[in-house]
């Protein structure tokens, strides 16, 4: 395997959770058509680089525009609920076809980092109930930025760009590989992963 790290993404890379994600937006408010629809106009305007910090208090801001009734009038008692129904959900999530396979083999040349827009301590939970944890050198999420993520990890393992490869779905990873000069590899399907290590001539079994 020609490359000396590889960071991989984490939703929609490493698991099947961007519906879930998604769908946890819906279940955190009233289900009327109303909120739905405030949710819908939030996530509309969400960008790649955007996370639940910035979007469910878009969210609620739309809600109260229209006056309609919310549990809670603190923005954080809607995130921290959040971010528990993710946790619960995504540690059991299927996985994207092969993703166990696929790090357990790159781990054996290359030395393994996620990145995400998870919080990072939430993604740590998540890492170690998947099992994952014992291959990933050091995992980065929420606040850390994708770009200033891949720059640290270039800098403490002394790599050049060259020499790291960046696996991801999103435009977040694409322009923080190129940020940094390092390779980037997107996962646009199913069996994305098990093709992209296939090129890496790793051998899965």
């Amino acid at each position: 395997m020609r490359y000396k790290a590889v960071v991989f993404d984490f939703d929609g890379t490493l698991v099947d959770s961007n519906d879930i994600k998604r769908q946890g937006f819906f279940d955190l408010f009233p289900r009327t058509p109303e909120h739905a629809s405030c949710v819908e106009e939030a996530l509309a305007n969400a960008n790649d680089n955007d996370t639940r910090y910035q979007t469910i208090p878009r969210m609620i801001e739309h809600m109260r525009g229209k006056s309609l009734p919310l549990a809670s009038a603190d923005v954080s008692y809607y995130v921290k609920a959040y971010d528990r129904a993710m946790i619960k959900k995504i540690s059991h999530c299927p996985e994207l076809e092969g993703a166990t396979q696929v790090i357990m083999s790159a781990s054996q040349s290359a030395t393994l980092f996620v990145s995400s827009n998870t919080p990072e301590t939430s993604l740590l939970k998540i890492l170690r109930a998947r099992g994952w944890s014992k291959y990933i050198t050091r995992a980065y999420g929420y606040p850390r930025s994708k770009p200033e993520t891949l720059a640290t990890i270039l800098a403490e393992t002394a790599l050049p760009g060259a020499s790291v490869a960046v696996v991801g779905d999103g435009e977040s990873d694409e322009n923080a590989a190129r940020r940094n000069c390092c390779a980037f590899f997107r996962v646009d399907s199913g069996t994305a992963l098990l093709r992209i290590a296939a090129g890496w001539t790793l051998e899965l079994s």
